[in-house]
């Protein structure tokens, strides 16, 4: 089944609620921020692989952000796998932040808090996959989410020609041919993530289920401002020195990334409108002790301080 979405039949005044309902029915339930909104235009084909979907999203400059309160509307956690063909994009989960160019792709997983941006317009194919599928064919794809993965040579190569490939002929395949082309589409990923992650064995196992639990636990105690690496290496049953090791893949440090999802709960609480607290009972409310380092760290995140982002959003 093929379903296509397209804004240059829909007025100006009603482009970003209508591409809004697109990518909420063809993913799941997302924030858009509109660069460009008067003059916004995007288009978007599904295809439906058995159990996975393949999709071409080509917009104007666009902000995706999967917001907590969005996690309870789907069913089923999955993950999508984007491959940008124009321009780069940015993307944020998990603590971690990284920069796709055309030529690697991304994972990002539904479950969990996000934001996906481009500054241009920009075309790319995305690839949803359910987890109990994933499962089958990758080791932990939690610890791969929010990391680049070369399609420009090898095995990741193989795998992002398949897929362009696969999308161009599937008019011409025959009922039931789209469940296997999925298949293969998964025995190639799966493959492709092998080969640039080596070692991803017992011991890979072992790390991410510590990493699950560390993580479950900081944001259990997010709102401690006495949360820090010795308390959450002790409560994890590690050494400190493990725990930073477990991190150094990220690129960022234990504190950066309780940082940043401190901020990231405060950006969504005063987004969503008039709040009976104070910006600074905000900011105790979610672990930071200091206001004012509270106001330069959220100014430097997100451009513009906490006071006038509630202004914004009355």
């Amino acid at each position: 089944m093929q379903d296509r979405y397209d804004t240059t039949e829909i007025p100006g005044e009603q482009r970003q609620a209508y591409w809004n309902r697109c990518v909420s029915q063809t993913y799941f339930p997302l924030e858009l921020d509109f660069a460009r909104a008067p003059g916004f235009s995007g288009r978007l084909e599904t295809h439906e692989l058995g159990d996975l979907s393949l999709s071409y999203l080509e917009s104007s400059p666009l902000r995706y952000r999967r917001q907590t309160h969005h996690l309870a509307q789907c069913d089923e956690s999955s993950f999508l796998l984007t491959l940008p063909l124009h321009s780069c994009f940015e993307f944020t989960q998990r603590g971690r932040q990284t920069r796709c160019d055309p030529g690697a792709f991304v994972l990002e997983r539904s479950s969990e808090p996000y934001e996906f941006q481009y500054a241009e317009h920009n075309a790319m194919w995305v690839l949803k996959l359910p987890e109990r599928i994933l499962h089958r064919h990758v080791a932990v794809p939690d610890q791969r989410c929010a990391l680049n993965f070369d399609a420009s040579h090898g095995a990741g190569a193989l795998f992002a020609d398949y897929l362009a490939l696969s999308a161009r002929r599937l008019p011409e395949l025959q009922p039931g041919d789209g469940r296997r082309l999925g298949n293969q589409l998964l025995e190639l990923l799966g493959i492709a993530l092998e080969r640039q992650n080596p070692g991803e064995g017992d011991s890979g196992a072992v790390r991410a289920a510590h990493l699950r639990r560390i993580e479950q636990h900081i944001l259990r105690h997010l709102g401690d401002s006495a949360l820090n690496p010795a308390e959450i290496a002790a409560a994890c049953g590690i050494s400190v020195r493990y725990l930073h090791l477990l991190f150094r893949q990220s690129g960022r440090s234990v504190q950066d990334w309780i940082r940043e999802l401190r901020l990231q709960a405060c950006h969504e609480a005063l987004r969503s409108g008039p709040a009976p607290v104070s910006i600074g009972e905000l900011a105790y409310r979610w672990g930071f002790a200091d206001q004012a380092h509270f106001n330069r760290a959220f100014k430097q995140r997100y451009g513009m301080a906490p006071g006038a982002l509630r202004r914004s959003n009355p």
